[in-house]
């Protein structure tokens, strides 16, 4: 719910991490408008190797789980992967 609210406040992809005591989970949601730039599974299960844990999706939603790791590692990874396909990344927090 919290990523769909970020897309409908104008954000192209949202995502949203949330961690517990020893892992983390990120969800994702994208735009139709994005589908041709860019696969959020794939984003995903490369997040889900870093976190080793897993993760996936599909082309506009993704998730990953794993070990929990400090969250400007998760953002750090996240935007070197979306500034490949898109150079004027703009991050809202």
């Amino acid at each position: 719910a919290s990523c769909r609210a970020l897309l409908r406040s104008g954000a192209d992809i949202s995502v949203v991490i949330a961690s517990k005591k020893d892992t983390v989970r990120v969800s994702s949601r994208g735009k139709r408008e994005i589908k041709e730039k860019i696969d959020l599974s794939e984003v995903f299960g490369k997040l889900g190797e870093f976190l080793e844990g897993s993760g996936g999706g599909h082309d506009l939603a993704g998730s990953a789980n794993g070990k929990k790791r400090d969250r400007r590692e998760i953002e750090k990874f996240l935007i070197k992967q979306f500034s490949e396909k898109f150079p004027r990344l703009e991050r809202l927090d």
